[in-house]
């Protein structure tokens, strides 16, 4: 069973009592006002209409029977038909008391009116207005003891004393009230505004924080850039003192005046032709090979390879060593060559050439950058490029490769095909297994994969797309 079940059988069995009709004290409305002074009104009104002998008061217990919505209208202050039919029929009362709390200027005005529930009518009505909200709680017994007078019987003298006495009890119990919730509210205050002044005094410090750290990155950046243009300044300096004094005796590239590189060398002397020039970087000048024509020209050679033999096969140390090989270049090649370039160019770009010894001939250009080709080498850590099987396919005629792995760079490593700069090949949908190769210091550990074939094209096999090839070649590599 409901509370409000139990409730309304309890006033069902007291109902043929003689008690005195029923009341309800809505809670003031209140427009313009604070409503924390209307609740307070409210309570000293149910207090001292609680003190009256017309009424039976509902008690606060009884009222929380009600459903949430006669909660919310009641909390409204009820002032509408349909509300007080509605709260009248939940709790069985016969009168209402209501009013509301408002401003007019400076002056507040309260208003109180005892409602008939079931005629739907106000039996009586009372007004006050004062300069402050304090004054009502003074005049409120007056006014309530007005208001039940045109409502029904009027007190007696020994009554009239005793709410008299009650009322001066609740009043100075609602000042009471009030005062502590003033104080109440004055301490939320002051914490509130510590809380904030905690806040600010927080994002002062993450602010402070932030532009201290802002601007020591600032400082880090600036000594950077500082640092960076001192050198660029200084290289730009050098490099400017080499082709002044090159351009005066147009020996740039001589021993007496040696060049970084082949590319200095162009961009000193555009009109350079192919040939032997000297190039150094921080110890003695050495011999090199430049290509002056080609695609711009600035080509450095760095290493010349006969791919018939094993010289530079894959695992050959040459390849991660700083040992050179016939490095004084006493012609151009085709000879088996490994400079100093190989370790003391840096580059931007990679020019591979291959060439059958006959008529045959084919070159490709690889966009990588790198301190020298020593440091692309000597880890023997896989670097991929993105040159594409077609291209390395045209570099030997007829190049043949299996269709799928395709895994192209540099240090293109597998036990059964591998190559330094180039790409392996296979007819499954992995790399475990390859059996065809395209590139420059290629080897094998198995005896029919051709291990000892460093430059060319080798495809043993198993669904290779131009057949079966076993094709050496020179192999040439430039950089700049």
């Amino acid at each position: 069973m409901t509370m409000l079940s139990s409730l309304m059988m309890s006033m069902m069995v007291t109902a043929s009592l003689p008690l005195p009709p029923t009341l309800i004290v809505a809670p003031l409305s209140s427009r313009k006002t604070d409503s924390a002074d209307s609740n307070t009104l409210t309570s000293l009104i149910r207090i001292y209409a609680g003190q009256s002998s017309q009424f039976t008061l509902v008690t606060p217990e009884e009222l929380g029977a009600i459903d949430e919505e006669l909660k919310r209208q009641l909390s409204g202050g009820c002032d509408e038909t349909s509300c007080i039919a509605d709260i009248g029929g939940a709790l069985g009362a016969k009168y209402m008391l209501t009013g509301g709390l408002n401003r007019l200027g400076n002056r507040y005005i309260l208003t109180l009116k005892l409602i008939d529930i079931e005629k739907v009518r106000a039996v009586s009505t009372v007004a006050d207005q004062s300069n402050s909200i304090e004054a009502f709680a003074d005049s409120l017994p007056a006014k309530i003891r007005e208001l039940f007078k045109e409502g029904g019987r009027a007190p007696n003298a020994r009554e009239l004393q005793a709410q008299t006495a009650q009322a001066e009890q609740a009043t100075k119990a609602a000042r009471l009230e009030a005062e502590r919730a003033r104080q109440e509210a004055d301490e939320a205050k002051r914490q509130l505004a510590l809380a904030r002044q905690a806040a600010d005094s927080q994002r002062i410090q993450a602010a402070q924080q932030r532009e201290a750290e802002a601007r020591s990155l600032e400082l880090a950046k600036e000594k950077q850039r500082r640092r960076a243009a001192r050198r660029e300044a200084e290289a730009r300096a050098l490099e400017e003192a080499q082709r002044k004094a090159a351009k005066k005796a147009k020996l740039l590239g001589s021993p007496e005046f040696p060049a970084k590189h082949c590319k200095a060398i162009k961009r000193a002397r555009p009109k350079a032709k192919d040939g032997m020039y000297y190039l150094k970087r921080s110890k003695a000048p050495y011999p090199s090979w430049c290509d002056m024509q080609t695609k711009g020209g600035g080509w450095t050679l760095v290493l010349s390879i006969d791919g018939r033999k094993n010289t530079f096969a894959y695992d050959s140390p040459l390849w991660t060593n700083k040992k050179t090989l016939n490095a004084k270049l006493a012609k151009k090649p085709p000879f088996e060559v490994k400079t100093k370039a190989f370790y003391r160019v840096p580059f931007k770009e990679v020019r591979i050439l291959m060439w059958d010894g006959k008529k045959y001939w084919a070159e490709q250009f690889i966009p990588y950058k790198a301190r020298s080709l020593y440091d692309v080498f000597k880890d023997g850590k896989y670097k991929p490029t993105k040159l594409g099987r077609k291209r390395w396919k045209s570099l030997v005629k007829g190049g043949s490769l299996q269709r799928r792995c395709n895994k192209e760079g540099f240090n293109v490593y597998n036990r059964l095909m591998r190559v330094r700069i180039g790409i392996i090949a296979n007819q499954e949908n992995d790399c475990s297994t390859p059996d065809s190769r395209i590139g420059i210091g290629a080897g094998s550990s198995d005896p029919l994969r051709g291990p000892n074939r460093s430059v060319g094209n080798e495809a043993i096999g198993f669904e290779p797309d131009n057949g079966v090839k076993r094709t050496t070649a020179w192999g040439l590599v430039y950089v700049r």
